[in-house]
């Protein structure tokens, strides 16, 4: 059997020889159970060299989700179109990658794992590598490798997960993990840099962070850089330091400083490569910019990494259970190899070729069922609308905040108590972006994805608490993005889910683990009781995020935990004419019914059916939905509100967009065109606004000038948690409305 296409995207305009790249692939079940038995064909027919693991199985043993890795050549810009073999094993390939006790090889050479240094044994150089960090007021803090899991092992790709920890007095400060991979025929290691506060102080301080590279004989002579707002490749004497700093960049070198200026847009990569001996090493930087404070330095023996510079002068406060990755990658070359050219290196570690498993396979293996393939000539409109609420939000710089953005409304309410209060990416933005970058392969959805998956592993995830019942979820939208705390209400996982299925990178899965254990915990707390009153945002919201943990994990307890919380919703529903959430109004707490969070249950229902073909998560998603047929929750031109009630209940985009998600789930279900065409409404009424979100009508904010105050009557600027909620309804919506050949009324018409 042969499933295609699989794409592979190249965005630079470099060659390379080849480089690693990784497709993950939902599969139907029976259709393969044993991963030799797969490979890739490029365009001309030829089989490519391939590793293969399956990430999920079904209960015949087969395989539910697979993961494929292969190192084709990268022309220039453009695409590739490749298929898979599930019934033909490609060219077999001598064991290029692999992990043995304490030693990982690859092209790159050998490295070797101690106690105190990370070796690397390469063809052009023996270098030895270890960390350094100071506390505050600058006390120096001892290193050591506590041991390695590997994660992935040849004979394409081998990776470890290298655990080490910074000590004062025996007592742990700082975790760092090292996330190492190496390749058969790429000459590259690609290194993950996560420092955690795993310890039990609620802030550590760090005056700087460092990772070396020395060399360990002869020396380099010179480097060959380049970074953003420089047009071409510069060359320097040594010593040679590099510095992202808040909104400028500092070159500093015998010759002098050099600083550029400005919002730095352009979208050059930043890399170095020093050369001497015959030899040259790469070193390069994702997101050098945008994670200020960074910086690099290499002298005639020696390459540093500034995680935390000291010059920035001011501690790294690092709240307990979050941290911060670094993604960077060292090349270890001849002087003279064209082949490989040190920008086209830099590149593809900044802007990595992009494996990308459309939507048409998604769907061949049972997965986003719902989701419209990419449409930009038959549906323009809608397609616009799409790209402008994903890539128009906001954007937050700086190391801890690149990723998220702010909200405009709770700032103005002074919820941060004069701070800018942080989204923490309500609604699962990187789930949303993961899905247009399948639907439609450009860049922008990709990078946003990334980018804010990241920060929401890193940041806003509570990896460890001294408050036990934070550890494990999502920090709701806040202050420092950590000022608040946990609840099930804003707890999301699909976003993660789909991280591992399409890299197989054990952070996510660590953290879904996690996550699970969390939700366990709520529920014996009674979090998601029925009675006397549901939470319904809470129920809703816990669904869609144990589905997504089910899919991963497969956990007993949690099973039983959605199909009884569907029965109890179930009951609540049939019992009260609809699910009705406490909302305060008017001074006091009265039951309100609520488009928007009537949908999470919808939706989440929906999933757990999808999940489990449960008929009590089918009636229960069918019932629930009845609610927005009428006025109950939404205006009488058809528009869903947030809250009903006199004072509130005024249309709504994030309240129309998450309802059309629940009328598309209820479509699906029954096949019952008037949920479609009720849906239409709403998805005018979003068309219509486009990117000016309303959020609760408080429009701008107050504005004194002289003894007069007035409102400044403008529309909020859109970010993640507005736009997350009314793209997830339209993405689950478009498909329903294009098969009842309803979607073309809304669109332009040529």
């Amino acid at each position: 059997m042969k499933i295609s296409p699989l794409y592979l995207h190249q965005i630079n305009d470099d060659s390379l020889p080849c480089w690693p790249v990784t497709w993950g692939v939902p599969l139907n079940q029976g259709e393969l159970t044993d991963t030799a038995q797969v490979s890739l064909e490029d365009e001309s027919g030829s089989l490519l060299p391939t590793q293969a693991r399956a990430l999920t199985r079904y209960d015949d043993g087969s395989i539910r989700r697979l993961l494929v890795t292969s190192e084709p050549a990268i022309p220039g810009v453009g695409r590739q179109s490749l298929a898979l073999n599930l019934d033909q094993a490609g060219p077999e390939a001598e064991q290029g990658a692999a992990v043995g006790e304490d030693l990982l090889a690859g092209a790159a050479g050998d490295i070797s794992i101690s106690k105190n240094s990370i070796v690397f044994d390469t063809p052009h150089g023996r270098f030895d590598s270890f960390m350094t960090a100071g506390g505050h007021l600058d006390d120096r803090l001892g290193w050591h490798i506590d041991g390695f899991e590997p994660f992935e092992s040849g004979p394409i790709c081998a990776g470890v997960c290298v655990r080490s920890t910074f000590h004062r007095e025996e007592k742990e400060i700082l975790q760092v993990r090292l996330t190492l991979r190496v390749f058969r025929s790429t000459p590259v290691v690609l290194c993950d840099v996560l420092a955690l506060n795993l310890s039990d102080n609620e802030f550590i301080e760090l005056d700087e962070l460092r990772l070396h590279l020395r060399r360990q004989e002869g020396n380099w002579r010179a480097a060959d850089y380049e970074i953003r707002q420089r047009p071409s490749i510069a060359r320097s004497a040594l010593p040679l330091e590099v510095r992202a700093e808040k909104l400028k960049l500092s070159i500093i070198n015998p010759e002098g400083t050099q600083e550029s200026a400005g919002r730095l847009l352009n979208f050059n990569e930043t890399w170095l490569a020093a050369s001497g001996d015959s030899s040259r090493t790469v070193v390069a930087l994702r997101n050098f910019y945008e994670y200020f404070p960074f910086g690099v330095r290499i002298e005639p023996s020696e390459m540093v990494v500034d995680f935390w510079p000291s010059w920035n002068k001011k501690p790294w406060s690092l709240k307990q259970g979050a941290g911060k990755t670094h993604e960077i990658a060292f090349a270890f070359l001849p002087e003279d190899d064209s082949e490989w050219s040190s920008r086209a290196i830099g590149y593809a570690v900044g802007k990595p070729p992009l494996a990308r498993t459309p939507v048409e396979v998604y769907q061949l293996g049972g997965v986003f069922e719902e989701l419209l393939d990419y449409e930009p000539e038959r549906y323009p409109r809608v397609e616009t609308t799409l790209f402008d609420i994903a890539f128009n939000r906001n954007k937050g710089y700086g190391k801890m905040n690149w990723g998220d953005d702010y909200s405009a409304l709770y700032t103005n309410q002074l919820r941060g108590k004069g701070h800018i209060v942080w989204n923490n990416l309500e609604g699962d933005h990187p789930f949303h972006m993961w899905r247009q970058f399948i639907r439609t392969g450009l860049w922008q959805h990709y990078k946003d994805y990334h980018d804010s998956i990241l920060h929401w592993a890193d940041v806003d995830f509570c990896d460890r608490s001294s408050k036990e019942s934070d550890e494990g979820a999502l920090r709701v939208h806040s202050a420092a993005h950590w000022t608040a705390g946990t609840t099930p209400s804003h707890n999301w996982a699909e976003g993660f889910r789909e991280w591992y299925f399409a890299t197989g990178d054990p952070r996510p899965l660590e953290i879904l683990e996690k996550m699970a254990d969390w939700i366990v915990k709520q529920a014996e707390q009674g979090q998601f009781e029925a009675e006397p009153e549901p939470y319904v945002r809470s129920c809703g919201w816990g669904l869609i995020q144990m589905a997504a943990i089910q899919e991963t994990l497969e956990r007993d307890e949690i099973r039983g935990i959605m199909l009884k919380l569907c029965g109890d919703l179930l009951d609540y529903c049939r019992e009260h004419d609809g699910l009705t959430m406490t909302m305060p109004t008017g001074g006091s707490w009265l039951p309100k019914d609520n488009a928007f969070h009537t949908a999470t249950v919808v939706i989440g229902a929906y999933r757990t059916w999808q999940l489990y073909g449960e008929q009590v998560a089918h009636d229960l998603a069918i019932t629930a939905s009845e609610a927005f047929m009428d006025e109950r929750t939404c205006t009488p031109e058809g528009i869903a509100v947030y809250i009903t009630g006199p004072e509130q209940a005024f249309p709504m985009q994030q309240a129309a967009g998450f309802a059309m998600g629940g009328l598309a789930c209820a479509y699906y279900l029954t096949g019952d065109e008037r949920y479609v065409k009720r849906g239409m409404r709403m998805l005018e009424y979003c068309l219509d606004r486009g990117m000016i979100v309303d959020h609760m009508r408080i429009p701008g904010e107050f504005l004194q000038i002289g003894d007069d105050v007035i409102l400044n009557v403008t529309m909020l600027m859109p970010n993640t948690q507005l736009l997350s909620y009314q793209m997830r309804g339209m993405l689950l919506f478009l498909k329903a409305a294009h098969k009842t050949g309803m979607l073309k009324e809304v669109d332009y018409r040529f």
